[in-house]
């Protein structure tokens, strides 16, 4: 939820969304920025990521769920890409992905590789 972008990235779609933020046993601010930039934060102390994106899951009042990791931020284009697959009944799918910062050799030289894998 870096400076809100998942709820503008939601907000593009003119649908209605909620942001949830699932707190699995962080020692950092994480809950108090989710709240404070407008998500509904749930607590829990699994330290196993299936079950803390389940526990999201059962909170959320809608049919229609996108998963994205801390470390992730989610733009525009790839929500809606996402909901436009679903409405062609696809029923689960990824996104290529873009590395930022400085980065080790070794990972400019694979990351092409990856993102074109995912395209196939």
């Amino acid at each position: 939820m870096r400076g809100g972008h998942s709820r503008t990235a939601a907000g593009t779609l003119e649908l209605p969304s909620e942001t949830i933020v699932v707190d699995d046993s962080s020692t950092d601010s994480t809950a108090a920025v989710a709240e404070g930039l407008g998500a509904r934060v749930i607590r829990v102390e699994h330290r196993q990521i299936a079950a803390t994106r389940n526990a999201g899951a059962r909170a959320a009042w809608g049919d229609v769920l996108f998963f994205v990791d801390a470390d992730t931020l989610a733009n525009g284009p790839a929500v809606q890409a996402g909901v436009e697959a679903l409405r062609r009944w696809a029923v689960a799918g990824g996104c290529l992905f873009d590395l930022d910062g400085p980065l080790p050799l070794w990972t400019r030289i694979l990351q092409p590789a990856g993102r074109a894998l995912l395209r196939s």
